[in-house]
């Protein structure tokens, strides 16, 4: 009950409560070697399982900067370092709700001491986790590993305080010292089979994602290389020595990261994937399929690559724009691809325009110039590609085409709310203008085509009109106030036919 309530009382504090904050971390850093020296024995889970809480909260509480001056910060580090591989030690024991205690106790020191910018804590503790990798802790893993998935995502959050200067050199210096701990974690995922991976499976997929979330992609592909065409699909253990299954890792994992890695990366093994592909359509369509497969689960990792860039600019604008063509190209004649373009695009805007992290806050002013320059070409043919859409829809099942549908009109709307106002303001009156020709003219002045466009053009201008200039609301009452009233004339008729 004692070790009970210290937990809890030490882990009340709010961000407000500064001073008492304070107190509490005097007080913890007063109970951290008396807890040190408490004996576990193992007679009694409830009792050890406390302690875990008690250890952990205390713990917490003095993570970060000292509380007793310069001179004693080497031996606070010293006991929370002890402290925590005590802790670790616990996954040596095989009862569950011990276990599950113990991944608790872990997942709050290491998240405290990502929150509080204890570095000096969880850049040591690497090499400290890869015991609770050993074959006799197997049994373990489902709540060992959740524990490394702490400690990357408690870098991580260190890595979204370090500026945009220093954040590549910051990276390399802790992927090197986690670079042992990443090997075993893939050695792990390539030896495992179904059901091993029905035991562990999810907890080694979310750990794996969350080192590329915190390292980068290049960082784990250092350790695992992505080999999709030097090996046949027929291999029984294709996945194992392809590494297939890191595409969907890196799917889950990539952000703030270097864009322009997936250009020189990716993207030449997509165009040898749809190559691969090609080639095998008519000998063996379903090997042609399979590499399709793979080239749609390349692309999907795009996203995550526009989300908090850290080099959207360079990488975009590179080379007149190379890589911002490839994107439009796809938009308007891939449709099987189009999708992770649409979703680039939104990933990209509304994280420059509400960064999510103060990293990305520093890198705003850039990614803004850089979507705003390149605004006058991407977004006309963005609403190119909608219309392109919604003309090879027809026949579709309506689910998909309305899935479609909101992840376009998301991405435009996402790209108009930080586009020049001025040019935002042109292409409305453009589509209006559109809109108008297509709906209200003689039905023999009007190109076949054009008619079938209203439906998108009415969509498109519609996911404008929140985002216009106060100048431009006089044409939208203008043009949409007729419709919506021939909309309510219509629908009164057909209640009095009804009647």
């Amino acid at each position: 009950e004692a070790f009970n309530f210290l937990a809890s009382h030490l882990r009340s504090t709010v961000a407000s409560e500064a001073d008492k904050a304070q107190q509490l971390k005097v007080l913890a850093n007063g109970l951290l070697p008396g807890l040190l020296s408490v004996p576990v024995t193992m007679l009694n889970v409830a009792y050890v399982v406390a302690y875990a809480g008690a250890l952990a909260a205390v713990v917490g509480a003095v993570s970060g900067q000292s509380v007793a001056g310069n001179n004693a910060a080497t031996g606070e580090i010293a006991s929370r370092k002890t402290a925590v591989k005590k802790l670790l030690a616990l996954f040596a024991e095989r009862d569950p709700s011990l276990l599950k205690g113990a991944r608790e106790a872990c997942v709050h020191v290491l998240t405290a001491a990502g929150d509080r910018g204890d570095l000096a804590l969880l850049e040591e503790l690497p090499e400290a986790c890869r015991r609770l990798l050993g074959y006799e802790s197997k049994s373990a893993w489902p709540q060992a590993i959740p524990v490394i998935t702490g400690l990357f995502t408690g870098l991580g959050s260190l890595r979204t305080q370090v500026s945009p200067n220093e954040v590549e050199s910051w990276t390399a210096a802790r992927a090197a010292r986690a670079a042992p701990l990443l090997s075993d974690l893939v050695q792990i995922r390539d030896k495992a089979r179904g059901s091993e991976l029905n035991f562990y499976g999810k907890e080694l997929s979310q750990c794996l994602a969350a080192a590329v979330a915190t390292f980068g992609p290049d960082q784990l592909l250092k350790v695992a290389d992505l080999q999709l065409l030097q090996h046949p699909l027929s291999d029984p253990v294709y996945e194992q020595k392809s590494h297939s299954w890191l595409l969907l890792v890196l799917r889950d994992g990539c952000r703030r990261t270097s864009l322009a890695f997936f250009s020189t990366y990716l993207m030449p093994l997509a165009s040898a994937l749809r190559a691969k592909a090609t080639e095998l359509e008519m000998t063996s369509p379903l090997q042609a399929r399979k590499y399709q497969t793979l080239l749609c689960h390349v692309w999907a990792i795009l996203p995550g690559f526009c989300e908090e860039a850290l080099d959207l600019g360079g990488a975009l604008l590179a080379d007149g724009g190379r890589l911002a063509k490839q994107l439009v190209s796809v938009l308007l004649g891939e449709p099987q691809l189009r999708e992770y373009v649409w979703l680039a695009f939104t990933k990209a805007c509304d994280t420059t325009r509400e960064p999510p992290s103060p990293l990305s806050t520093a890198l705003r002013p850039a990614n803004e110039n850089c979507l705003r320059t390149l605004c006058t070409r991407v977004l006309p043919e963005m609403l190119t590609a909608y219309t392109k859409m919604h003309a090879e829809s027809v026949g579709q099942d309506a689910s998909i085409v309305d899935h479609n549908r909101q992840i376009a009109l998301t991405a435009v709307q996402s790209y108009v709310r930080i586009a020049d106002a001025g040019l935002v303001g042109n292409l409305f009156k453009t589509l209006v203008a559109r809109l108008l020709k297509a709906t209200t003219a003689d039905a023999g002045s009007v190109d076949t085509t054009e008619k079938a466009n209203a439906v998108p053009l009415a969509d498109l201008a519609n996911a404008m009109v929140p985002h216009l200039a106060a100048e431009h609301l006089d044409l939208v009452l203008k043009v949409f106030s007729p419709m919506l009233n021939s909309i309510t004339a219509a629908e009164e008729q057909d209640r009095a036919i009804a009647a």
